[in-house]
């Protein structure tokens, strides 16, 4: 019943198109040509494509297949036999009461983003596909930018001493790697989130290079998954600060670390109980609580230090540790048994709150406080225990040579991993139907291709640079 119901309403859409002011003249005409040759007496067969093309009511709608895509290579391979016009795919998003769901159309690409907008509020056309337009795609048409990340390095920039970090130059590189590579891939209908990363790196690649990117609000930051990175470069400036304390006083070194770790605990209740932040799930971005949870809360260096404060204190108890701390089995015994049930606990506390979030609870606020330090101490113990003596099994696990290897690739897999699944998903015409064997070989094929990747930039990129670098530093001045 809907694919008539459909061409109803493009028929009524045409006094609306025709006599529509704020439409530019070129997708005025080409509009209501279109109209005309699909509801005409014999259609045209480039009008039938392009309401084809156009996404319609599918299966499962319970089960959350609400979005409508179309199809995005019908439509943009069609030509109008005037030559005037051809196909151009564009994504509306809807919004009906509490659902949000997006919608391919399918118009001429004489019509610019402004006009599919002003085409979706018409009375008749927002019945059919919404209220805002989201962008379009016509063929393989790309966004130019005047500059690209590569451009302002080569006349703005001289990469000085941050060049010798060993994190930065495949960081930077795999920056560039992502706007040179998505400025050209071929996108279906699945473009926005590849689009989104090409035009943040291309407005803020100087956070990533200053490594000040956590910083800036996760749907405006370049290479996202890289925050990290940032949080941990900050980290190691206070590094000096704790050794000299360590140096001077371990009752002062315990002292600022007490200090540090009330100081990230407050800041993060107090953010969590103002926005009143949920546990781990965040679901309906709408809400301002899901979205203060990524804008102050999640890659912020305030309230990750805990973590941080566990290694760096762990590192210097053993670093000059002359003689063994664990003695006993039962000593080592009671530490695995904390550790664990540490562990179970923040898993089970973010289920158990997660559920309770209707009512918000000062729990809550201890929890996003503390579970980080907590789970973090867990696996310091694991660290500690094995360097005792006491890691049985898990220290014979993590003793075996394939990790090397694989530690070896895995700053390049990291830095690859989450532009290949933007590459796949991007690459899609339809949406997947979910099942468990999908997705495992999805991800299987996934790891095998972050893997091939992580490989290659390891060796064609890191490790020369590396050598370069050491070759530099090993280098004397002869004296004449």
């Amino acid at each position: 019943m809907e694919a008539p119901m459909l061409k109803l309403l493009l028929l009524a859409l045409l006094p609306y198109v025709s006599s529509a002011g704020n439409l530019s003249r070129g997708c005025r005409e080409d509009v209501a040509a279109f109209l005309s040759d699909l509801n005409a007496p014999n259609p045209k067969a480039y009008a039938v494509r392009m309401y084809d093309s156009v996404g319609k009511l599918g299966s499962n709608i319970l089960s959350g297949n609400t979005d409508r895509l179309g199809c995005y290579s019908e439509c943009v391979s069609v030509e109008a036999p005037s030559g005037r016009f051809r196909g151009q795919y564009c994504k509306l998003q809807v919004q009906q009461d509490s659902i949000d769901y997006y919608s391919g159309v399918c118009v001429p690409s004489s019509c610019s983003d402004e006009d599919v907008t002003e085409l979706a509020i018409l009375e008749s056309f927002s019945r059919l596909a919404g209220k805002a337009s989201q962008g379009c795609l016509l063929g393989s048409r790309r966004d130019q930018s005047p500059e690209s990340p590569m451009d302002y390095f080569r006349t703005h920039q001289s990469d000085g001493g941050l060049a010798e970090f060993r994190l930065q130059p495949l960081h930077m590189y795999s920056v560039c790697l992502l706007v040179g590579l998505y400025s050209v891939v071929p996108w279906r209908a699945l473009w926005e989130p590849s689009k989104l990363q090409v035009d943040n790196c291309r407005r803020v690649w100087w956070a990533n290079l200053l490594l000040i990117n956590n910083l800036i609000a996760g749907t405006e930051s370049c290479n996202g998954w890289t925050w990290y990175l940032a949080n941990d470069f900050q980290f190691y400036l206070t590094t000096p600060l704790l050794v000299f304390f360590y140096t001077r006083s371990k009752r002062a070194l315990m002292a600022l670390g007490t200090f540090l770790f009330l100081a990230t605990f407050t800041v993060t209740a107090l953010l969590s109980l103002f926005y009143r932040l949920p546990v781990a799930n965040p679901r309906d971005m709408r809400e301002t609580s899901t979205v203060m949870y990524f804008m102050e809360y999640y890659s912020k260096p305030y309230c990750r230090y805990g973590p941080f404060l566990v290694g760096i204190l762990l590192g210097l108890f053993t670093y000059q540790q002359p003689t063994p701390v664990l003695r006993t089995k039962t000593q080592a015994s009671l530490g695995w048994l904390c550790a664990m049930f540490s562990m179970f606990m923040v898993v089970t506390l973010a289920y158990t709150l997660e559920a309770s979030l209707d009512a918000y609870s000062l729990s809550v606020a201890l929890y996003q406080a503390v579970h980080r330090t907590v789970w973090a101490a867990a696996v310091g113990w694991i660290i500690f225990a094995c360097e005792e003596g006491f890691g049985g099994f898990i220290n014979w696990l993590l003793s075996w040579g394939i990790w090397a290897v694989v530690a070896k690739i895995s700053y390049a897999c990291y830095l690859a991993h989450p532009m290949l699944i933007l590459l796949y998903n991007g690459l899609q015409e339809t949406l997947m139907h979910y099942s468990d064997i999908n997705m495992f070989y999805l991800f299987l094929g996934h790891c095998l291709m972050t893997f091939v990747v992580g490989l290659a930039l390891t060796v064609m990129i890191e490790m020369p640079l590396q050598e370069l670098k050491q070759s530099c530093g090993n280098r004397r001045v002869v004296p004449l």
